[in-house]
């Protein structure tokens, strides 16, 4: 094997696009997501919310009000489907970075105060998964947000990478969740004058 100094630059171009374009081995997709059938890369958040899960779904599926909680300075989402989430409705999102992605998915699995899944459509994450999962702990829920996915292009990739796209995702979703840790859990709070007042304050 020929030293590291001695090879083309053309051969270490070769070398650095290919470390680049394959990047790390991606973690196993979690058991528990096994259902999908699809196999890439897995990018997971959890945070425990002291309100119960079923306040914390009827949050995940008005998607106004969840729109509310997310940075819409970063990446906007609107619902295209009239009506009460379901399997099949349709969302449509685009970030507001200087490069703007566009994408839309679709609703294919909902269980009630359990499981949302979305398929990618089109666009970067093409043929991949959002899923919004909750799970009992205590009292309290644990929700997590996974991403499952390929990169749907080469160029995809490589701006992926160059723009720090996981970085910028990661603060995103945990933005993201820690408003709804907020919201659901003010919602749980008694008011200061205490549940069994009547009329206005003397």
């Amino acid at each position: 094997m020929r030293p590291l100094k001695t090879l083309p630059v053309r051969s270490l171009f070769s070398h650095l696009l290919l470390l680049l374009l394959v990047g790390c081995a991606s973690p196993p997709v979690p058991a528990r997501l096994q259902f999908l059938g699809y196999q890439g890369y897995v990018n997971e958040h959890k945070i425990l919310i002291h309100a119960p899960i079923s306040r914390v779904f009827a949050l995940l599926t008005d998607h106004d009000r969840l729109q509310e909680l997310a940075p819409v300075d970063l990446v906007q989402s609107t619902k295209v489907s009239p009506g009460p989430y379901s399997v099949g409705t349709l969302i449509h999102s685009e970030t507001r970075y200087k490069i703007k992605l566009q994408w839309d998915s679709r609703v294919v699995r909902l269980e009630q105060d359990h499981l949302l899944v979305l398929e990618f459509l089109n666009g970067i994450f093409r043929g991949g998964y959002e899923v919004w999962e909750l799970q009992p702990e205590g009292d309290f829920a644990l929700l997590s947000h996974t991403l499952v996915y390929n990169l749907a292009n080469p160029l995809y990739h490589i701006l992926w990478v160059v723009k720090q796209g996981e970085t910028k995702h990661d603060a995103l979703v945990e933005t993201t969740l820690l408003n709804i840790k907020r919201a659901s859990e003010m919602e749980m709070m008694p008011s200061p004058r205490g549940p069994d007042a009547e009329g206005p304050e003397s």
